[in-house]
C-alpha cells in the first residue's frame, strides 16, 4: 500500500477539530488502514490527519470555531462536575437518612397495630367453626362476625404492611412515566435507587410505609393499594419478587378497602393467598401448621378444628351441636 507523505511534523502544535483541544505531535506512523498517517499526540491518543489542524494555519473563522468548541467543552465539563457533586451530596444525604430509620421488626410491626403474638391456628379454627354454626343458625351470627371482623382488621393491616415491604424492590425509574406524583414520592422513599446502593431492609420499609399509609383515610389507602397492584402487574419482576402473586394480594386488599368484599370473604381469601414462595401471612406469623388447619377445614374436619379453637368457641360449637341434634331428632 502506498502512503502519502505526512503533512505534520513531530513537535508541531495542532488543534483537534472535534473539540478544539490544543496538542503537540509526538510521533507519526502508518498502519494498514487508509486515511494517511496516524499521529500520536500529547493527549496520549492517536489521530488521523484530517482531524488535526496546524495551529499556525488557523483562519479567523477557524480560530473562532476553536474558541467556541473550547468554551463549550469547558461548560460541559463544568456541568458534569456540578452534576457529580450534586449526586455525591444526594448519595451522602440519603444514605445517612436511610441509616437513621429504625431497623427493628417488632418496632415496625407496632406501627401497624398488628398482634404478632396472635395464635393464628386458634383464630383460623374459631373463624371457620363460628361461620359453620352461623350458616345453620343465625343466633351464632354475632360470634361469626366478631371473629371475621377481628381477623379482617389484622389481615388488612398486615397485607398493607407486606405490600410496602415488597415495594422496596421496586426500581423507581420504571414507573416515573405513569405513576402519580404522590406514589412516585413513596417509591423514592422505599424503592431501589440507582444512585444509592444502600438498600433498605424490610423492617425499614414497613416503618416508612406506615408513615405514608396510616394517616390516610380508607379511600386514599385503597388508591395507594390499587396503584401498588399496577406496579406489581406491569413492572419487570423476577420470580422472587413482585409480579402476579403480589398483584393478586393487592387486588384482594383493594377489594376489601373499597367495600367490594365482606370481612368474612376477605379473611377466607387471605388464608389461601400465596406470595412467591409461601403463604402470604408468613412475614409475621408461623404458617407451617396453618396449612394443615386449612386442609382440615377444606375436608370439613370439624372435630379436628374443635381441638384447636378457643374455649369461648368450644362453647359455641357445643351449643351448635345441641341445636343441630335437636333439629335432626
Amino acid at each position: 500500500m502506498s502512503h502519502s507523505e505526512p503533512k505534520l511534523q513531530e513537535g508541531q502544535e495542532v488543534f483537534y477539530v472535534k473539540n478544539g483541544d490544543k496538542m503537540t505531535i509526538v510521533s507519526w506512523s502508518f498502519d494498514d488502514k487508509p486515511g494517511g498517517p496516524l499521529y500520536q499526540c500529547s493527549d496520549g491518543l492517536h489521530h488521523r490527519e484530517w482531524n488535526l489542524m496546524p495551529a499556525d494555519q488557523l483562519s479567523t473563522d477557524a480560530e473562532n470555531l476553536i474558541k467556541v468548541l473550547t468554551e463549550t467543552k469547558k461548560e460541559a465539563e463544568k456541568e458534569a462536575a456540578k452534576k457529580k457533586e450534586e449526586e455525591e451530596h444526594y448519595k451522602t444525604t440519603k444514605t445517612n437518612y436511610l441509616k437513621s430509620i429504625p431497623d427493628n421488626k417488632q418496632h415496625a410491626i407496632e406501627q401497624w397495630s398488628i398482634d404478632a403474638n396472635m395464635d393464628l391456628i386458634q383464630k383460623a379454627a374459631d373463624f371457620y367453626l363460628t361461620n359453620e354454626a352461623a350458616m345453620d343458625f343465625s343466633v351464632f351470627k354475632p360470634q361469626a362476625e366478631a371473629a371475621a371482623e377481628y381477623l379482617a382488621f389484622q389481615f388488612s393491616q398486615y397485607l398493607a404492611m407486606a405490600i410496602g415491604g415488597e415495594l422496596r424492590h421496586t426500581k423507581t425509574s420504571e414507573f416515573q412515566s405513569w405513576v402519580s406524583k404522590p406514589v412516585l414520592e413513596v417509591l423514592q422513599k422505599i424503592g431501589r435507587d440507582r444512585l444509592v446502593h444502600y438498600h433498605i431492609t424490610r423492617n425499614q420499609a414497613w416503618y416508612l410505609w406506615a408513615e405514608i399509609y396510616q394517616p390516610k383515610d380508607t379511600k386514599k389507602r385503597a388508591a395507594l393499594i390499587r396503584t401498588s397492584r399496577r406496579i406489581f402487574r406491569r413492572g419487570r419482576w423476577n420470580h422472587m419478587f413482585g409480579g402476579n402473586n403480589w398483584s393478586a394480594i393487592a387486588r384482594t386488599l383493594y377489594g376489601y378497602l373499597n367495600g367490594e368484599i365482606t370481612p368474612t370473604l376477605f379473611v377466607d381469601t387471605v388464608f389461601g393467598l400465596y406470595h412467591n414462595s409461601n403463604l402470604v401471612l408468613d412475614k409475621v406469623w408461623d404458617v407451617k401448621l396453618l396449612k394443615h388447619t386449612l386442609d382440615e377445614n377444606f375436608k370439613h374436619n370439624m372435630d379436628s378444628l374443635y381441638n384447636k379453637c378457643s374455649e369461648d368457641v368450644k362453647g359455641v360449637v357445643s351449643l351448635y351441636r345441641r341445636f343441630k341434634n335437636y333439629g335432626e331428632a
